[in-house]
C-alpha cells in the first residue's frame, strides 16, 4: 500500500513503484548523456527451505497463519532498515512485491556480491539476539544484478534483470 502521495510504500517508506519507474527512466537518461552506468540490484527475502529457481510466484508461499505473518513482516521491515543504511541518498529502494525490492545505484563501482554482503550484515545486526534464537523458520535472501547498457530504456533494463538468475545471500 502506498502513501498518500504515491511516493513510498507506507509500511516501508521505500520509494513506490511507480515512483521507481519514473526515476529509472530519468536516470537511465542521465548516464546515457553522462557516459556512466547504473546497477539494477533485485532482492527477495524467501523462506530458507524455498527454490529460488523456481519462478517468483512459486517462491513466495502463501502464509499458513497469522505467527508466521508477523515474523515475515518483521523480516521485511528489517531488510528495509538494512537497505536505507546501507545505499546512498541518489540511489533509490523500492518495494516491488509482497517479499521483492529494488535497488538501483549509481555507477557500476561496488560489486553487487559485496554489496549484497553490507545489507546482510546490516539485516543481521538490525535484528536483536532474542529474535534471532525465537524465529521459527529462517529466512533467506537471494538477489540478482546487471549493468546499465547504453540506450537501455526502463523496461529493458528491468526485463533483463528479472531474466538473471537469483543468488543466495545467506540464511538469517
Amino acid at each position: 500500500m502506498n502513501s498518500y502521495d504515491g511516493l513510498r510504500d507506507s509500511r516501508t517508506n521505500l520509494a513506490s513503484p511507480s515512483l521507481l519507474y519514473e526515476e529509472l527512466r530519468r536516470e537511465l537518461s542521465r548516464a546515457k548523456r553522462d557516459l556512466t552506468f547504473l546497477t539494477g540490484i533485485r532482492i527477495i527475502i524467501s523462506e530458507a527451505s524455498e527454490d529460488i529457481n523456481a519462478t517468483f510466484f512459486e517462491t513466495v508461499p502463501r502464509s499458513a497463519g497469522l505467527v508466521a505473518e508477523s515474523q515475515i513482516d518483521r523480516e521485511i521491515l528489517h531488510l528495509c532498515q538494512a537497505m536505507t543504511n546501507v545505499t546512498r541518498g541518489e540511489d533509490i529502494c523500492s518495494r516491488m512485491g509482497e517479499r521483492e525490492f529494488l535497488i538501483i545505484l549509481h555507477g557500476p563501482n561496488l560489486e553487487a556480491k559485496t554489496f549484497m554482503s553490507r545489507i546482510m550484515y546490516g539485516w543481521e545486526r538490525s535484528r536483536s539476539r532474542e529474535q534471532r534464537l525465537n524465529e521459527n523458520s529462517e529466512y533467506a535472501l537471494s538477489y540478482a544484478s546487471v549493468l546499465s547498457e547504453s540506450g537501455d530504456s526502463a523496461l529493458d533494463f528491468l526485463n533483463r534483470l528479472d531474466l538473471q538468475s537469483l543468488q543466495v545471500v545467506a540464511t538469517s
